[in-house]
Parts: structure tokens; sequence; C-alpha cells
């Protein structure tokens, strides 16, 4: 598990679409929609080149497991004409591939959580679990709040990820091992010569 700070800080090479250096945000104020910021200081929009990114200094050192997730998000109801569109979003995009040659399926999600959560106590670490939102960097403006960390700009939103943050107790960026024991009989790899329902980035 790679922190928060390695995604911000790490440049693709080849547009594949890993490193975000809005990782971790905490609020995004956009020029034209400030006023007064800073103890009453007035900032003209037109001063302002780009959105103002404010983040945690400690999801700095979260660690994050993200996976491409199958799920149905967006689609309340399915009928002939949004089918076609279900099964597309149902299939890893071909943008993922850049992220590695070997993909990892989990069988039994409820399992994998199960594993997952029972280190987490095991270890008494701080730690969350959701789909990730995407969003508009051009048009959003207000705080994440209690969801800080499970938000990536929308040019991303075809990895459809699912991500696992956990904090533990001494700040480092360095990458994290969570100890979740054997996966064999919920896993399986496969080859990114084909689309798989599942693609660790971490």
């Amino acid at each position: 598990m790679n922190s928060l700070a390695y995604f911000r800080e790490h440049k693709d090479e080849r547009g594949e679409l890993r490193g975000d250096s809005y990782k971790g945000l905490g609020a995004i104020l956009q020029p034209s929609q400030i006023g007064e910021v800073f103890g009453g200081i007035r900032i003209p929009p037109e001063d302002l080149a780009s959105p103002i990114l404010a983040r945690h200094d400690r999801f700095d050192y979260a660690k994050v497991f993200c996976a491409y997730a199958l799920h149905s998000q967006g689609f309340d109801t399915v009928s002939r004409e949004p089918l076609t569109d279900l099964k597309r979003v149902m299939l890893v995009h071909e943008s993922c591939y850049g992220l590695g040659n070997v993909a990892v399926l989990i069988s039994n999600v409820i399992k994998f959580f199960e594993r997952v959560d029972g280190a987490i106590r095991r270890f008494g670490l701080r730690s969350r679990r959701r789909p990730i939102d995407y969003f508009d960097e051009a048009t959003f403006l207000g705080g994440f709040g209690e969801m800080a960390g499970f938000h990536k700009r929308k040019i991303y939103s075809n990895q459809r990820e699912y991500r696992i943050m956990v904090e533990i107790p001494e700040p480092s960026i360095d990458a994290y091992t969570l100890q979740v024991g054997d996966l064999s009989d919920i896993e399986a790899p496969e080859s990114s010569k084909a689309p798989a329902p599942l693609r660790t980035s971490s």
C-alpha cells in the first residue's frame, strides 16, 4: 500500500494515470467563486491562475489499496437501452491497462473484506473503505469533509476505483504491507491481454 503523497508526486511516463497531483485534497476553491480568504484579504479572481487546493497533512501518510471495482453505481434501473451502457462500464477500460501487466481477480469480495478488516483490527489501525467519487476540477467548489481521500478528478473515472485507506501510527510516506494472510482461495491472477474484472494499482 503506497501513501497518498507517493501518488501525488508520481510522474506518469506513459500516460498510465497513476500519478495525481490532486491526491488527498481536503477542499478546492475556484478563482471565480471566492471572495475574501486568508483573514479577510481579498484576492481578485483574475490574479489566481488555478484553483486553490487545501490538504490535510495527515493524509500525506495515509496508505491506500486501490482496486478496479465491478459495480452498478450510476444505474438505478436497467432496461434495454441502458443495458448496453451497463455492460460497457462493467469491462475494464483500456486506459487501465497501463497500470500493470497482471491483474488479480477477487472472486469472493465479502471474504476479502472480512480478512482485510480483521487485519486492520489486529494492528489497531484507523481505516475507511468505499468507492471513489469523481468530480469536475473546473467547477467543484467546497470541502470533502470526512470523505477526504476518497475523491478523484473525472479524468480518472474510467478506473472505477474502490479504495481501502489506513493510517498507521508512525508518519511515513514509505510503502506499507498489511498482513491479511493467505488469499489464494479467493483470488486468481489474470493477464492484462484480456479484460479482467479487478485491477490493482497500489
